[in-house]
């Protein structure tokens, strides 16, 4: 066995180990993809290689080196592909020239395989065979030199100047790798070839030695693609945090699934944006970011997220900052359990309150309603005496008359008060009631038809119940929030609107959706919608209790009621209830 063919083998072993081991550990990301395809390719051109140089048929020596052009050609527009992946924000620039990379390089290839214009024939030599080139050889010649040097007048647009010191090193010793093995290949495998001087092709070991020195570069500087690992994306990939990786500059390098959604953008829209311009207020300085920061999600494309940013994670090499990692936490799950908590203790402090008030409110009222009732009774005949006695006497019998209105309103408000006191100590909690099964059906079209009579209006109410087991509850508690809700909602939806009440299931729960067609609720006051005493209806129209009783019921019952409303487009009110 010659030199020739042991250092092949070497080519062949180191190439066919590096392609495993970069797709096995991350195949995840496209780049890891590529840097496996190139050293791949490489392994394929140097068993090639290997191959002609144990034949001794000329003949199946010129189609082994044919087919190492499958390697070869290809190994430009790899190069190329990864050169786009890693431009960052100029990324858009060079992207559309990566198809006709790639198909260029598939017309080279059906040059050198399909017509013997590429190679004319073999040669015998000391190390095994050397080349003699047919006239289109340079067609594929000139194809497979396009990427690389591309790649190679780009690079230094693309230096990071202003980045880290990890970064500059790394950038160096790819752009001078990759001019080495261009040099190497070029020379060795076509230049002195053509001119007629025969040399050891050298192009696939130049490039498996490059491929091997860039990825260590990048995994001493933490940009592997060796060492990203599939295990640490695959937590990241779960974790319901957002986490974010940033160069040096500030600007995204990686994040996970859970920040894409946060942003509402996929990885690829969000690389290389300064992460200030994301989070709105956070400082461009990472380091001055001292401790967690609240911020919010400031993209265009969505509605403000509140978020917590952690104090920023930075990987120094020495002095240098290579960049920093922060961890990115939604706070409306938050903030939605703080304003639970904040209703629950509002809740609870007016059943507090209610059971003295009443104790006190109770018997006073009473009274005076008795006293109301009688005062009223005898009016009427004082009124029925004064008409016989005093016939002609208008004036009389018109005070007489705003008398008997006046006693009708103060019973009328005596019981409003009265049935007040009655709301506000279901606060203090409803007893032992006998809760039993509840028909979902039944229940929707009785407070339908109750909830059509308080709204006096023109409202069209909807109905669809899907088939669904019984509740366990109370009953006329579940149709007191029913109808409290559907009211509001024909309220909402005016004269001539139009009410839908959808009943469904998801797993264990139920859910009781009443939709109304209405201008909505004001994002200032939707967190009080649920406050007792709040109510945006004119003073007498109602007392703020509807809600925040029918709060009180479902939570008692396990439930929970969501509301969600767009200005103009109406509100929704959705009640949650278990099913056992």
């Amino acid at each position: 066995m010659n030199e020739f063919i042991l250092l092949k083998l070497v080519t062949i072993s180191a190439s066919i180990f590096m392609a495993v081991a970069i797709y096995a550990r991350d195949p995840g990301f496209r780049i890891n993809r590529l840097m496996s395809g190139v050293v791949a390719c490489t392994a394929w051109w140097a068993g090639c290689e290997a191959a002609w140089t144990l034949q001794r048929d000329p003949g199946v020596v010129i189609w082994l080196v044919r087919a190492s052009s499958i390697g070869w050609l290809m190994v430009g527009p790899l190069f190329f592909d990864i050169f786009v992946e890693l431009a960052g924000r100029h990324r858009s620039r060079f992207s559309r020239a990566r198809s006709w990379v790639y198909m260029l390089s598939g017309l080279g290839m059906l040059i050198y395989i399909g017509t013997p214009w590429g190679l004319r024939g073999v040669v015998p030599t000391p190390w095994g065979w050397g080349f003699e080139f047919g006239s289109l050889f340079m067609v594929p010649f000139l194809i497979a030199s396009i990427p690389p040097t591309l790649v190679l007048l780009s690079w230094r647009t693309l230096y990071p100047r202003a980045g880290s010191g990890g970064e500059r090193s790394t950038s160096r010793v790819v752009f001078v790798g990759l001019a080495i093995a261009v040099v190497i290949a070029s020379t060795t495998d076509a230049i002195l070839p053509m001119i007629g001087i025969q040399f050891p092709p050298l192009g696939s070991t130049s490039i498996m030695l490059v491929s091997l020195a860039v990825a260590a570069r990048l995994r001493r500087y933490g940009y592997s693609l060796l060492s990203a690992g599939a295990f640490a994306q695959e937590i990241l990939a779960v974790l319901h945090d957002g986490v974010v990786l940033l160069r040096s500059d500030g600007r995204v390098r990686y994040c996970n699934h859970a920040f894409e959604r946060l942003a509402g953008q996929d990885r690829d829209a969000l690389m290389d944006r300064p992460i200030s311009c994301i989070l709105s207020g956070l400082p461009e300085d990472l380091e001055q970011i001292q401790r967690a920061t609240v911020a919010e999600i400031g993209l265009e494309v969505r509605d403000p997220t509140p978020v917590l940013v952690s104090r920023p994670v930075v990987y120094r090499l020495g002095d240098q900052v290579l960049g920093a990692a922060v961890v990115v936490r939604d706070l409306r799950e938050m903030l939605e359990i703080r304003q639970r908590l904040i209703r629950s203790a509002r809740l609870a402090a007016v059943g507090d309150l209610s059971v003295g008030i009443a104790e006190e409110i109770t018997r006073p009222i009473g009274t005076a309603r008795n006293d109301l009732s009688q005062l009223e009774v005898q009016w009427r005949e004082l009124r029925d005496v004064a008409r016989k006695e005093l016939r002609d006497d208008m004036q009389l019998r018109a005070l007489l008359d705003e008398g008997e209105e006046l006693i009708e309103e103060s019973v009328e408000g005596v019981e409003r008060i009265s049935a007040i006191v009655r709301d506000v100590r279901g606060f203090a909690g409803s007893g032992r009631v006998q809760r039993t099964h509840i028909d979902v059906g039944e229940l929707v079209e009785s407070a339908i038809r109750i909830a059509a009579l308080r709204a006096a209006n023109d409202v069209v109410i909807r109905h669809e119940v899907e088939a669904m087991p019984d509740l366990i509850g109370v009953r006329s508690e579940i149709e007191q929030v029913l109808v409290n809700i559907i009211v509001n909602a024909c309220h909402a939806a005016g004269n001539a609107g139009e009410v839908n009440v959808v009943a469904e299931t998801s797993g264990d729960m139920a859910f009781i959706h009443v939709r109304d067609e209405g201008e909505g609720i004001e994002a200032s006051i939707l967190d009080r919608v649920f406050d007792p005493f709040f109510t945006t209806k004119p003073v007498g129209e109602g007392t703020g209790l509807g809600l925040a009783i029918s709060y009180h019921i479902v939570r008692n019952h396990g439930g929970e009621i969501r509301v969600t409303t767009r200005p103009g487009a109406g509100t929704t009110f959705t009640i949650e209830l278990p099913l056992r």
